[in-house]
């Protein structure tokens, strides 16, 4: 819940995270639910794994308000 897990220590635990290949499926997917309430700092910490993530990992940013999402990581995504 990205509207409670929204700081740069969260981001960074996340970036962490995915860098573990998953240990029985074939994707770790990461879901940033209400992502517009990640704060600027968040996002930049979020920015080169979301740019370039491993091959096990997928983002799903889910909000209700693309346009406060930071326009480097929308470009990003789809």
């Amino acid at each position: 819940d990205a509207a409670s897990h929204n700081g740069v220590d969260d981001a960074r635990e996340l970036r962490e995270r995915a860098g573990f290949a998953p240990a029985r499926d074939r994707y770790k997917i990461f879901i940033l639910d209400e992502a517009h309430m990640v704060t600027p700092q968040g996002f930049n910490a979020l920015l080169k794994i979301v740019e370039e993530p491993p091959e096990h990992v997928m983002f799903i940013f889910a909000t209700t308000e693309p346009d406060k999402v930071i326009g480097t990581i929308r470009s990003r995504t789809h």
